[in-house]
This record gives structure tokens, C-alpha cells and sequence, in this order.
């Protein structure tokens, strides 16, 4: 949660974001994303598992689905997006995971990331 709070952190995630649109920069932030951030989603999936805070027979799998899911469709487009498209992803992607018996994203956490995508749009004018 804090690392959505970061503004500035995240006011050059945002920058980047606009300029990976050449296909060669996506493939390698595609596999970087599964390289860098796999292992440790997969961590806190089992841990989930274990503390029974996440219900599932598939803990590798949501792992893979979580980082497809926030940073390929989400992360990726995040520029391009307007508030209300972004809302409605973020809310469906909160149901689908709920669906599937995980409280991937709370309340709290979609107010800071509605917060933090006011922020850069505003600052990236």
C-alpha cells in the first residue's frame, strides 16, 4: 500500500508508461514483470494459503493472474486510461478476485490509487 502512496515514485512509473509503447520495451517489461515480481507474489500467495487468508487449490496460478492482471492490463495502460475507465477496471478486477475468494484489493486501497491517478494526470498535463 505504501508504494501507491508514493506519489512521486509512482509520478515516474507513470512517465515511463507513456513512452513503453514500442512493442520491444512491452515484450521486456512482460518478461521483467515475471523475472522481478513473480517469486515474490507467489510468496505472499502461500503465505496467504497458509494463514487461510486466501482460499485457493491454484496459489501459483493466482500469483501468475495477479501480476497479468494489475500489470499487464492495468499497469501498462494506466496512461491512456480516464478516471471513470479506471474505476471500473479496478472494480472489476476487485469482484473477479473476490469471485475467486481473495481480497486482492480493498476499499482503502482503490480510494489511493483513484487519489494517486488524479495526481499524475494532473501533474503530467
Amino acid at each position: 500500500m505504501d508504494s501507491f502512496s508514493n506519489f512521486e515514485h509512482q509520478k515516474l512509473v507513470y512517465s515511463a508508461s507513456i513512452m513503453l509503447r514500442s512493442p520491444r520495451l512491452l515484450g521486456e517489461q512482460y518478461l521483467d514483470l515475471f523475472s522481478d515480481f513473480l517469486s515474490e507474489i507467489r510468496k505472499k500467495v502461500y503465505e496467504g494459503v497458509e494463514d487461510g487468508s486466501i482460499k485457493t487449490e491454484y496459489p501459483e496460478e493466482l500469483a501468475d493472474l495477479i501480476v497479468l492482471t494489475l500489470n499487464i492490463w492495468i499497469g501498462f495502460q494506466i496512461s491512456v486510461f480516464s478516471l471513470v475507465e479506471l474505476k471500473r477496471k479496478m472494480n472489476f478486477i476487485k469482484l473477479t478476485f473476490e469471485g475467486l475468494g481473495v481480497q486482492l484489493i480493498s476499499d482503502e486501497m482503490i480510494e489511493v490509487i483513484f487519489n494517486l491517478f488524479d495526481h499524475l494526470k494532473i501533474v503530467n498535463k
